[in-house]
């Protein structure tokens, strides 16, 4: 993967890119807080931005925008982070069985 997202875009701090990778991870499924997602990594929300930019062109993630019949609030309110390839998302949460995936408190969160 990550060979794949450097060919569409050079990324100098590749610890900071793994890491970041890891915690979309742990944030799929789940309303998605980019300042929070930036201080973690240890990078600035414009690059948080380029890089989700990045995974949703490599079809790697997508971000599901919230639903309001308010359109302000659509605008306004944080996405969700989804992961088209489930595997991946379960080979970077280090799940390796079935079982243990069922087991997961974010199981809800992969369908």
């Amino acid at each position: 993967m990550q060979r794949d997202v450097r060919l569409l875009r050079s990324i100098t701090n590749l610890g900071a890119f793994t890491r970041f990778i890891y915690l979309c991870a742990n944030y799929a499924g789940q309303v998605l807080n980019r300042d929070e997602l930036a201080k973690q990594t240890g990078v600035d929300t414009k690059t948080i931005l380029a890089w989700l930019g990045l995974l949703e062109n490599s079809n790697i993630i997508f971000q599901l925008q919230p639903w309001y019949n308010n359109m302000n609030k659509r605008i306004v309110k944080s996405p969700k982070l989804y992961f088209y390839d489930t595997g991946l998302l379960c080979h970077l949460l280090g799940i390796k069985r079935i079982s243990a995936l069922q087991k997961n408190n974010a199981y809800g969160f992969f369908i």
